[in-house]
């Protein structure tokens, strides 16, 4: 059997104001979609509009021959706007591949990143994370958390790091679809915010196998509004947590104890920037 078959992996790509703001943005993220080494993993690009107001089909079937990648194309509008993890679980629902990848419309990835990724043995496969801002490209991590990353075989192990990678994207990692199928998607919340979070503490409790693969990048582009809180994550949070059941994992139900006590940002302040990140 073709290796590719058995490793494939189908890509969902939200977007929302992306001719306003996210066009050549866009341009790149399919671009390294279609490298030699990323093209023939893909099964499918699904990509959806959650912007009811812009008229993107005809762009981007134009942006994906471009590319040579027309006949992966799936696209999808939607009549309302759903939310970020509502898109994303939509277009989970129609992937075929053995493995999902979420990306956001303006972040992209290394020219071998499905080759090196779908090469390794895990339920969720991690790649380094590099931050892109105005052309200037460095690495987050430090020394000890990719030690961390390096030693866990399993998501649990890394349940303690849930506080601070509340905001990780899962542009940075594959995952097995029936891995996600198994633990409903993302969370559907009104204080929207933490859908990354709760599915990634809901992967953690169902005891996930994980691997680090630092030589796969994924380039996660940062913008000048990212600062403003536009989101109330800790609301989203502890929305996430009430509705939640007792987590199997012992840290896990550390954070579930403090549900109602949760302040996000005294919580990521000294776990996230003085232990592990610059």
């Amino acid at each position: 059997m073709d290796v590719y078959k058995m490793q494939e992996v189908d890509v969902i790509i939200p977007c929302y104001q992306l001719l306003a703001y996210n066009r050549e943005h866009f341009e790149t993220l399919v671009r390294s979609l279609a490298t030699s080494q990323n093209r023939p993993y893909i099964r499918q690009v699904i990509v959806l509009n959650d912007d009811i107001t812009e008229l993107i089909q005809p762009f981007v079937e134009v942006v994906f021959e471009v590319n040579q990648l027309r006949d992966k194309l799936i696209f999808l509008q939607n009549d309302v706007c759903l939310g970020q993890g509502a898109s994303r679980n939509k277009g989970a629902s129609l992937a075929k591949a053995s493995y999902l990848h979420f990306i956001d419309q303006d972040d992209f990835i290394s020219d071998d990143f499905y080759s090196v990724l779908l090469a390794t043995p895990a339920d969720c496969r991690l790649a380094s994370l590099m931050l892109y801002r105005q052309g200037e490209i460095r690495k987050l991590h430090r020394i000890w958390t990719d030690w961390w990353y390096k030693k866990a075989r399993y998501l649990s192990d890394l349940s303690f790091f849930m506080f601070a990678n509340i905001a990780v994207s899962p542009g940075q990692y594959v995952l097995k679809r029936a891995c996600f199928e198994a633990v409903g998607g993302f969370p559907t919340l009104i204080q929207k915010g933490a859908e990354d979070f709760g599915l990634l503490f809901k992967l953690c409790d169902r005891n996930t196998s994980f691997l680090f693969v630092d030589n796969a990048l994924f380039y996660h582009r940062l913008h000048p509004h990212q600062g403003k809180n536009y989101l109330n994550i800790t609301a989203s949070v502890k929305e996430f947590l009430s509705d939640y059941p007792v987590p199997q994992s012992g840290y896990l139900k550390v954070i579930y104890s403090q549900r109602q006590q949760f302040y996000f940002k005294t919580i990521r302040s000294k776990i996230r920037y003085k232990l592990f990140f610059s």
